[in-house]
C-alpha cells in the first residue's frame, strides 16, 4: 500500500480425489468446459493490495476426469478490436466444444487472432488442466495441461 502496489492472483488447489479448490484476487474466474460448454467456475474478489481488510471466497468443486479447466489473464479478454473488447462471453463462446486442453488452446488463439485488428497489445496466457481418467485411480493420478505462448 501507498505507491499503488497490486496484484492480480489466481489460485487453484488441485486434490488427487478430483475435488478443485478456487480462489480469486482480481483474476479472471477460470472456465469449465463440460458436455459441449464453457461457463464460468468460481468468483472474484479484490486484487491484492488495494484494500486492507478483505478476505476472498475459496469455492470448492468436484473435477470429474475428461473435463477441462481454463485459467487465463485478462489479456484475452480485454483484446481491443473493431467491435470494442473481446469479452468473456466470445472466449466462452471460442472454448464451447472443445475436445480437450489443446482444442482449447487453439480454438481461443483462433477467435483472438480473427478478432484483433491492430495485432496483441497485452500479454496474455492460458492454461488448460484436464483430470485424466486414470485419476480415478489414487495410485496413478495424473494431470495434463498445456499452456499458450502469448501470440506475440
Amino acid at each position: 500500500r501507498g505507491h499503488g502496489a497490486i496484484c492480480t492472483v489466481a489460485l487453484v488447489l488441485l486434490g488427487s480425489d478430483g475435488d478443485v479448490r478456487a480462489c480469486s484476487a482480481g483474476h479472471p474466474p477460470p472456465i469449465v468446459l463440460t458436455g459441449g460448454e464453457a461457463t464460468t467456475w468460481s468468483t472474484t474478489g479484490p486484487v491484492l493490495g488495494a484494500f486492507e481488510d478483505v478476505s476472498w471466497q475459496v469455492v470448492p468443486r468436484a473435477f470429474e476426469a475428461g473435463e477441462p479447466l481454463v485459467l487465463y489473464t485478462d489479456g484475452l479478454f480485454e483484446l481491443p478490436g473493431p467491435d470494442g473488447r473481446f469479452g468473456e462471453e466470445r472466449l466462452r463462446e471460442a472454448l464451447a466444444g472443445a475436445a480437450g486442453p489443446a482444442d482449447a488452446v487453439e480454438r481461443a488463439h483462433g477467435a483472438l487472432a480473427r478478432f484483433a485488428d491492430a495485432g496483441f497489445p497485452d500479454d496474455m496466457a492460458m492454461v488448460v488442466l484436464q483430470r485424466t481418467p486414470e485419476a480415478d485411480d489414487p495410485q496413478a493420478a495424473r494431470l495434463r495441461s498445456v499452456a499458450a505462448p502469448s501470440p506475440r
